[in-house]
């Protein structure tokens, strides 16, 4: 076999494994430069046998793998020139032809791929109109883009107009409006109005740079009123600057009549006075020998503010201020005696004055609440010479030119002085009503109320009596239940001031019983000399639910009713929980359940039980207070 017949089985076996079409846009080569000659896996329809067939870059033959690592970068060239598949594929095989023609040493290699004159017409044709659309889409594209950077542009400057700085003119029925932004840009705002129609805007251009908003909507009606603010602001801010450089102006020409302190510092001197209704100015004039400081560092202030609207020589002032402060020196020596006998007179006036005023308040305040003078005096004295002391507001006190006095309204201190007077005052006024309650209740009698939770003793014997306690007669109103209804008892009885224990005689116990439910703790004489008990509460705790008057017993027992109303009553006014008698209850369940004797009473605290798990705080009548009333 000869080298022709060799190069041309070769160029076959590479046309038909790489210039295979995919599509009709695209080959197996220009999948391999996608990919950068990666693994890929094709799959491609087989006509022959009406299937797919899967074509693997690696199951390419040598000849192929090798021509494409060898022409690789021409390879790419061409694909990145964008041309159609049929051109792209002809100057493929043209790059094959010179690598078989370098490698075997021939020339002039056929092509396989041949395109006729109509169909080399038809594709550039073809090729003519993808570039003019995109040539056309990549003109529309750009346009957008400009379209919106110029949108975003004009939008970012219609939000910056209520910011800058605006003139305003007006010519015939045209008013416009022009301004500068941060980056130097003239803004405009040109309006034309309609005079016949209140001056309604009828046209309105906004410029920038001379070129019209156009690619942004907005309201002229808003930013004119936005403009008409700013511009009303500016000229407010200006007449607010104008009237602060005239008030310093006035400060600069008043300053050779003040009266001018001086004080020497490390760093320089310091010049202070008082201006109009006890405004402070000072002067701070450094030493520029003094380390770091500089001519810069002095300063005039007006109420610890420095002076920013008008010009001023700094070392005019200072010689104008110390020619003020000799004069003062060379005035009070000139008129030293003079002055010094005003003084004295001032001092003997105020002293007088300052007397009458406390005498005067003294009996204001004896009038108005009916105490005794002597109980105030030396009081309002003392607190009055201690805010006289200790005030600092002289340099900035109210009363200038009045008498310095506590008592005045305008001092500093008038309202603290006042309020520790008062508070004083109050307490006379509470122990005077004390003293006068305490004397009428001792000619009066004590009623005092039982209440549910307090204690009574049935006896007509006292334990008290033994420990010498003291022991009250007393009027005492009883809480008792008749029927649901509830009405208080006057007994005789006694309390024990010690025990704090009230007791009643058996007879008046007996007759209360049959007036209704007693609503009160309840114990018999026995019981109590038996000492089971401290200050008349700590009885057993199982005996508690006896002390309220119940019971099981046959004899002189109550009825279910009376049971479950003193059950109730116990647990409306939280003597004890629902579970402390429930507990109480099954011990006695408990206790007696070995006794025959006993069924019936079990029975009963078995139903009582039963109550009280299914009782509702609230359905009875809550009874009884802990309290003590006298009269």
């Amino acid at each position: 076999m000869d080298i022709s017949q060799i190069i041309k089985q070769t160029k076959n076996i590479i046309l038909k494994e790489l210039f295979t079409d995919i599509n009709d846009k695209c080959c197996v080569l220009d999948l391999c430069i996608e990919n950068k000659g990666k693994d890929i896996k094709i799959s491609q329809w087989d006509a022959t046998k009406g299937d797919f067939f899967t074509l693997d870059i690696q199951s390419l033959s040598k000849v192929s793998q090798f021509f494409f690592e060898k022409t690789k970068s021409d390879l790419i060239n061409e694909y990145n020139n964008e041309t159609i598949l049929p051109f792209r594929k002809h100057n493929y095989e043209k790059i094959l032809n010179q690598y078989l023609e370098n490698r075997c040493g021939i020339s002039n290699l056929e092509f396989s791929i041949l395109l006729s004159e109509t169909k080399k017409q038809e594709l550039e044709k073809k090729l003519r109109n993808q570039l003019i659309r995109y040539l056309y889409l990549h003109i529309s594209i750009k346009q957008k883009l400009e379209q919106k950077n110029k949108q975003e542009l004009e939008e970012k400057i219609i939000k910056k107009l209520p910011y800058l700085k605006w003139n305003k003119s007006t010519e015939n029925n045209i008013i416009k409006y022009s301004s500068v932004d941060g980056n130097g840009k003239e803004i405009e705002l040109i309006c034309i109005l309609n005079i016949q129609k209140n001056d309604e805007i009828v046209d309105s251009r906004l410029l920038c740079d001379n070129q019209v908003l156009e690619y942004v909507k907005y309201n002229v009606n808003i930013i004119v009123n936005k403009i008409e603010l700013c511009i009303e602001n500016e000229e407010r801010k200006k007449r607010h600057k104008e009237s602060i450089k005239n008030h310093e102006e006035k400060i600069i020409k008043k300053l050779p009549y003040l009266k001018w302190s001086k004080f020497i510092q490390t760093n320089g001197i310091k010049y202070s006075s008082i201006y109009k209704k006890r405004k402070k100015i000072e002067l701070y004039f450094v030493n520029t020998e003094h380390e770091n400081q500089k001519e810069t560092d002095n300063k005039l202030l007006y109420c610890n503010q420095p002076l920013k609207y008008v010009d001023y020589d700094i070392n005019k002032i200072v010689n104008i201020i110390e020619n003020c402060i000799e004069k003062q020196k060379q005035y009070i020596l000139e008129h030293k005696q003079e002055l010094e006998h005003k003084q004295y007179e001032a001092k003997q006036k105020l002293y007088t004055s300052l007397i009458d005023i406390k005498r005067q308040y003294i009996e204001n305040l004896v009038k108005k609440y009916g105490i005794k003078q002597k109980d105030i005096e030396n009081y309002i004295k003392n607190y009055a010479d201690f805010y006289q002391n200790k005030c600092k507001y002289k340099m900035s006190c109210k009363l200038k030119n009045k008498i310095c006095t506590v008592f005045n309204r305008d001092c500093h201190y008038n309202q603290n002085f006042l309020n520790r007077i008062n508070r004083y005052i109050q307490k006379i006024l509470k122990y005077q009503n004390n003293n006068s309650i305490s004397k009428s209740n001792k000619n009066k009698p004590m009623l005092t109320e039982i209440g549910l939770k307090d204690f009574v003793v049935r006896t007509n014997v006292f334990k008290c009596m033994h420990n010498k306690h003291k022991i009250d007669n007393i009027v005492a109103m009883i809480n008792i239940d008749n029927d649901g209804k509830r009405e208080q008892i006057k007994i005789s009885a006694g309390y024990c001031n010690e025990c704090k224990v009230y007791f009643m005689l058996n007879s008046t116990y007996q007759a209360l019983k049959n007036k209704g439910l007693i609503l009160c703790r309840i114990t018999d004489e026995k019981s109590y000399l038996k000492g089971n008990y401290a200050n008349g509460i700590r009885l057993a705790k199982e005996s508690i639910l006896m002390q309220y008057g119940y019971n099981t017993s046959q004899t002189n027992g109550l009825s279910a009713t009376g049971r479950q109303k003193i059950l109730a009553v116990i647990i409306d006014n939280k003597i004890m929980s629902k579970s402390e008698i429930i507990s109480y209850l099954d011990f006695f369940i408990n206790q007696r359940s070995s006794q025959a004797r006993m069924e019936l009473a079990i029975s009963k605290w078995e139903t009582d039980r039963e109550f009280v798990e299914n009782y509702k705080i609230g359905q009875y009548t809550q009874f009884g207070v802990n309290a003590i009333y006298r009269r």
